[in-house]
């Protein structure tokens, strides 16, 4: 069958009847009468054969090919498809031919133009056709469980609560706040391209970051400035210059609105305005902690404020800049990104921060922000001004127990779509992850590997421990090797042997390294042994490091710049060379002792930042703090004198002798 069907050609029957039902019945009463056939089928204009065929009753059915289903059977399948969209799993065109053959199939017939019973994409295209208006193909938005079961009671409870919160407020003191997201992303545009083309393309940057902005309106459409938090450590003039009038900017580390943000938002743009009105206000918004702490409340109270929160998971039917004011906030958002990416001469990846503020200039003003008809009509939709719980109520599948008259649906297709929304089915426990690191243009297989983690598990590396990581590694050989390390993030890890010396001291740990050629950093040490690495070994104290001679002047064999440490005298601030042993070579480390204990320090430990002098130390980006034990400590040296950049140098050092 064509997929654009023409129901008649020039040449054949014209099916566009000239006559109606009530010509016929007339008829049909005029042959009874005595009239013949032929005169009353000239008389009201109709075929002689279609009159001939209604007189003795055949072919009773409409006009061209005749429904695999019979009217009764597609209305019964209509109306299960309305309930299975109500119950928010819906079914696709192909789950709509599995679910008509399992009707034929329970009705124990075969339909001969259905392949196996089962019928064709063309027949679905047709029965969405015929019953065109009560089904359609909709694109589906997702929408998580959690969302979808929201029940009606919840919304009850809440416009209970909601009646004696807003009850003598008028609607320009009720507010709703939330923030958004604008993405760096100016979406999918329809183009004109060269038709048959495979991968309509075109040039522009893209990215996933996104930057926090709040908002907040009342029912009356007024709206406040937005207040922007930057994902960034520090705020410069520039990002807050060419914004709309009255609008915040602040930062956070995260790029996500906090209690120190949110507070500084109530502060600043809200309770001023809400101190302008009189009598008592209603802010409504998601139940956050951040959203909370006891200075907002203390001012809320002297302020005749009454915070509203919304129920959990049920923002999409409750929260007014969600339903109504978001969505055209983000198409106009969209549309201004892909204008101001197509006119920049440089390609830039990211929006600078410096650009932003005049950008959400250019929303605001597209928009309105001023008596904005949107948020009127998110606040109408969400039932709150005018107060009317039946519209959110409305929104709500109307229940589970509609009846389904079609008894030759196949119960298990039934209790397979039902299970859809309400799931099935143990939840499979997650499993330890093992992360691979492969050589480059290195192909893997389970055999690789399979081995060695076994060995590794019989050795403890699957012990369980908290942040307690497995690798495995391809070799260029082909073979795989496991290592553990449970170190901070940011800090490599390495294999470490246990040294023990002759009296009960124990010496500190250190975590393995992946990579024997990378720097070796210092990590926190325990003398727990829980905190070291399954594949740790224990080995002798190297007795010649014990006995050394020592020199007249103090200092350390070898190692110059450093000053033997004889007493257990060390204090906040000073500068120690920590011996750090590994498995290859033993490595020092310099550090400033941040503080002590009875038998450990912590130190705050640097790196030699200089290729050709040995004697100038800087912090890591990252600080590296450590702890270690007394016995570890190689040496002490002078204060150093601190240079530009973060640099010190330490007269003496030589960091190249290490």
């Amino acid at each position: 069958m064509p997929r654009t069907y023409v129901p008649h050609t020039p040449g054949t029957r014209n099916y566009a009847s000239s006559y109606t039902n009530t010509d016929v019945e007339q008829a049909l009463a005029s042959v009874r009468t005595g009239t013949s056939i032929r005169e009353a089928a000239k008389e009201f204009n109709i075929p002689l054969g279609t009159l001939y065929n209604k007189v003795h009753q055949k072919h009773g059915g409409i006009a061209g090919g005749q429904t695999a289903l019979t009217a009764d059977e597609e209305d019964r399948l209509v109306s299960v498809l309305q309930t299975l969209s109500i119950w928010r799993c819906p079914v696709d065109n192909y789950e709509l031919r599995v679910l008509v053959k399992s009707m034929i199939d329970k009705s124990g017939r075969v339909v001969s133009k259905f392949k196996n019973n089962l019928p064709g994409k063309d027949w679905a295209a047709a029965f969405i056709c015929r019953h065109k208006s009560e089904l359609s193909n909709r694109l589906t938005q997702n929408i998580k469980i959690s969302r979808a079961h929201i029940s009606p009671e919840d919304i009850e409870e809440y416009f209970a609560n909601l009646t004696d919160s807003i009850k003598d407020i008028p609607a320009s003191n009720v507010w709703n706040y939330d923030e958004t997201n604008f993405c760096d992303d100016p979406g999918r545009k329809k183009a004109i391209h060269r038709r048959g083309l495979k991968y309509p393309e075109r040039m522009m940057n893209f990215s996933k970051t996104s930057i926090s902005v709040m908002f907040c309106g009342n029912a009356e459409g007024d709206i406040l400035p937005p207040y922007t938090v930057y994902k960034a450590e520090h705020l410069y003039e520039r990002w807050c210059a060419g914004g709309p009038k009255g609008a915040r900017f602040n930062r956070t580390r995260s790029g996500w609105f906090d209690g120190y943000t949110f507070s500084d938002w109530f502060k600043s743009l809200f309770l001023p305005v809400a101190q302008k009105q009189s009598g008592p206000k209603l802010l409504i918004g998601d139940n956050l902690s951040s959203h909370l702490n006891e200075d907002i409340i203390q001012l809320c109270h002297a302020n005749d404020i009454r915070f509203c929160f919304l129920p959990a998971n049920s923002t999409h039917l409750t929260q007014p800049l969600d339903v109504a004011f978001f969505r055209p906030l983000k198409m106009a958002w969209r549309k201004i990104l892909a204008e101001w990416k197509s006119k920049q001469k440089q390609a830039k990846g990211t929006i600078p921060k410096d650009e932003f503020p005049a950008l959400l200039k250019q929303v605001v003003t597209t928009v309105g922000f001023d008596k904005s008809e949107n948020l009127k009509a998110g606040f109408r939709a969400c039932g709150i001004s005018p107060l009317d719980k039946s519209v959110v109520l409305a929104r709500l599948p109307s229940g589970r127990s509609q009846e389904v008259t079609n008894q030759v649906l196949n119960d298990a297709v039934m209790d397979l779509l039902k299970s859809q929304n309400e799931g099935s089915g143990e939840q499979k426990k997650r499993q330890k992850r093992t992360r691979v690191s492969v050589a480059p243009g290195k192909s893997v297989c389970t055999d690789d590997f399979a081995d060695q983690s076994t060995a590794a598990a019989a050795t403890g590396t699957s012990s369980g421990r908290t942040g307690t990581t497995t690798n495995t590694s391809i070799g260029d050989n082909g073979g795989a090797s496991t290592s553990t390390g449970a170190g901070r993030k940011g800090v490599r890890k390495r294999e470490v042997k246990r040294t023990r010396q002759s009296s009960s001291e124990s010496s500190a740990s250190a975590s393995s390294s992946a990579d024997s050629d990378s720097e070796e950093l210092p990590v926190s040490s325990s003398s727990d042994s829980e905190n070291v690495p399954g594949d740790a070994t224990d080995v002798e104290p190297d007795e010649n490091n014990n006995s050394e001679a020592e020199t007249p002047d103090n200092s350390v064999p070898g190692l110059s710049g450093l000053k033997q440490c004889r007493e257990r005298k060390l204090k906040v601030g000073d500068w120690v060379v920590v011996n750090f042993s590994a498995v290859k070579r033993k490595k020092l480390f310099l550090g400033r002792v941040e503080s002590t204990n009875k038998s450990t320090y912590e130190g705050l430990f640097m790196r030699n930042s200089s290729n050709n002098d040995g004697s100038i130390f800087t912090f890591p980006t990252k600080e590296d703090r450590c702890t270690f034990e007394f016995s570890s400590i190689t040496g002490i040296v002078d204060p150093p004198e601190p240079l530009r950049r973060g640099a010190w140098k330490f007269h003496g050092v030589n960091a190249k002798e290490w």
